[in-house]
């Protein structure tokens, strides 16, 4: 029986935002379409994020590449790259004007937006050390969590998320001259360690998760009914999933 021929696929480049690496990428099929559509209906936080991870390592050409291993804000940056090569690099959404007026009177006017998602960029805190000293001998190590860990824990007043964060964002302990890989430890055993820590340590750790790389969309919109001009910023990738 003959088969069906393939069809070759165009090709692109991008590059990672942590390491600065170029890696080859191809567009969404209609199979990825369908597997981003069906984690969208279910509005489950978990399958959206299966679902991306799935996509991006699916797209993603280059040998040698764990996307399960990427900070989160470098998936985030290659989906929205994937999205623009296979869908579009412009989405309409929805946006309410937040303008008062002299009399403190709120418009309120909800109208579309064009967003151009290839203005997507990544924002770094350049005053953020990854080294950080607790004292008493001990440094600690850290690096960015990877995307289901970050994904599943949100920056909220919970502050057993916060510490998930913390714990997973863990690389090394040094004491003296002796090095402890977070690796050889379980995710059980690095929470212990964090809530194990006074409260002026634990600050400081907190302040690198609460300072990572964040990723952003700019947009100019003006209300068609106050004219007021607004400056947007999206920062959560999922408001463009398709």
């Amino acid at each position: 029986m003959e088969s069906l021929p393939k069809i070759q696929l165009p090709t692109f480049e991008c590059k990672i935002p942590s390491t600065g690496q170029v890696i080859t990428c191809r567009p969404f099929t209609v199979k990825e379409e369908k597997i981003l559509l069906l984690a969208a209906h279910s509005k489950d936080e978990r399958d959206i994020i299966q679902a991306t991870l799935q996509v991006v390592n699916n797209c993603v050409l280059t040998d040698g590449i764990n996307i399960s291993k990427w900070p989160f804000f470098d998936v985030d940056y290659v989906f929205i790259a994937l999205r623009a090569k296979s869908v579009g690099d412009h989405v309409e959404v929805n946006f309410r004007c937040n303008n008062r007026d002299e009399d403190h009177i709120y418009c309120g006017t909800v109208f579309p937006v064009k967003i151009d998602i290839l203005n997507s960029q990544i924002i770094k805190n350049p005053d953020i050390n990854n080294e950080i000293v607790l004292g008493g001998g001990v440094l600690v190590k850290m690096k960015y969590p990877n995307y289901s860990l970050m994904k599943t824990n949100t920056f909220d007043e919970a502050m057993e998320n916060i510490i998930n964060i913390i714990a997973g964002s863990i690389d090394q302990i040094v004491k003296k001259d002796k090095v402890y890989t977070a690796k050889d430890f379980t995710s059980t055993e690095l929470k212990e360690f964090v809530e194990g820590l006074s409260h002026g340590q634990y600050a400081k750790l907190e302040e690198f998760v609460r300072n990572f790389p964040s990723f952003s969309i700019k947009a100019n919109a003006v209300c068609p009914k106050c004219n007021f001009n607004h400056d947007i910023s999206y920062d959560d990738y999922t408001a463009f999933f398709l």
